[in-house]
């Protein structure tokens, strides 16, 4: 056999097996990275399954028995922004509670009759955000005075770290947390009123679509005593706290393609570079890389600062090894058969195949798995 065919094959091989290692390196981490997208939603809506407290400690549920019951519902009206990178949206939504006056003083009747309801008067609170304007749209009382009912209009802005390493086949759960300032678990308790709770159509976000509603209620513990003489030092207090949200998703694949666009040009013109001439070779690489290295500054800028590589940017690095391994093929390796021209020719052709295979196939199954 031709010596210059098992040299070029060994070569390729050696190629084949970094590829391989590469492409499964890849597909762990974007699996682990989906992982935590989905474990970033269900924690959202149901926080007592990651929350660690003396919450859960044996027998300290036990306080909350006699809790008193409070229906709450909601519908989410409006969103008026959504930034990522700031970790924050803006929205507009009518809340309404249930309660049996005669049981539980949720709320100063006196104040509901005279629909005062000045964000800094409201008894209840939005956790880790801020109630902009509010008013009562409407109260009533049952004649025997056992069912009491208040609607609210609320315009609110919250503040909610997202997980953003699975941009840009990204997921959240946007979620309305809730509870009473004073009442604790140990007084309250709320009951999601899943019947009536809904989205309204009008809630559009651009770049995503509605997925499915959720309405929840969970124990939320401040683990400090605020410094309180009256209070023991490690004394820690307990909200029931009530959540309402829903899920966004990116629609489709059009937004991953649409953002990759000038990236995978730019590797393309990186793989043409294998017909061009030896004094342009090197030239459109190293343009081709420097529009890679452009690109990723411009994923970053979509995303908030994290210490971990999202999908987005896992295909771009992905892209500069792709464009790196190219110009290996066009130095290193054109340095060792350049007296051997067959030699050259082959392994020029393995490397253009077993790179172009393995480009394209990461960066199909990348979204698929994604998704």
């Amino acid at each position: 056999m031709d010596k210059n065919k098992i040299k070029a094959t060994i070569w390729g091989l050696l190629l084949t097996g970094i590829y391989v290692l590469l492409f499964f390196l890849c597909i762990t981490t974007v699996d682990k990275i989906i992982k935590q997208r989905e474990n970033s939603l269900i924690s959202g809506i149901y926080p007592d399954l990651i929350e660690s407290s003396n919450t859960f400690k044996t027998g300290f549920n036990n306080d909350f028995a006699n809790a008193k019951v409070v229906v709450a519902g909601s519908y989410l009206e409006r969103v008026t922004s959504f930034e990522l990178v700031k970790s924050k949206w803006d929205y507009e939504f009518y809340q309404w509670f249930k309660w049996d006056p005669t049981q539980i003083d949720f709320l100063n009747l006196d104040s509901l009759k005279r629909k005062s309801a000045l964000p800094v008067n409201l008894p209840f609170k939005i956790v880790n955000g801020q109630i902009q304007e509010s008013e009562i749209v409407d109260f009533n009382l049952s004649v025997d005075k056992k069912l009491a009912y208040v609607l609210y209009f609320i315009r609110a802005s919250s503040t909610q770290f997202f997980t953003p390493n699975a941009f840009p086949m990204d997921k959240h759960f946007l979620y309305i947390p809730i509870e009473h300032i004073d009442l604790d678990a140990t007084k309250l308790k709320f009951i999601p009123d899943l019947i009536s709770s809904k989205i309204s159509t009008r809630v559009k976000i651009n770049g995503y679509i509605k997925g499915d509603r959720m309405a929840s209620s969970s124990l939320h513990s401040y683990q400090s005593a605020y410094g309180n003489p009256l209070e023991k030092m490690n004394a820690t207090k307990t909200f029931n706290q009530y959540r309402f949200g829903m899920k966004i998703e990116r629609e489709g694949y059009g937004f991953y393609f649409k953002l990759f666009t000038v990236l995978l040009v730019s590797v393309m013109i990186a793989f043409l570079s294998f017909y061009a001439e030896k004094t342009d070779k090197l030239r459109i690489s190293v343009g081709a890389l420097f529009t890679t290295a452009a690109n990723n500054y411009v994923l970053t800028r979509n995303i908030p600062e994290t210490s971990t590589v999202s999908i987005a940017e896992f295909v771009d690095i992905i892209s500069l090894i792709t464009i790196f391994i190219i110009m290996c093929d066009q130095t290193i390796l054109r340095y060792y058969t350049k007296e051997n021209k067959q030699l050259s020719n082959y392994t020029q052709w393995i490397t253009f195949i077993i790179t172009l295979l393995f480009y394209v196939m990461i960066n199909i199954t990348i979204p698929i798995i994604s998704k």
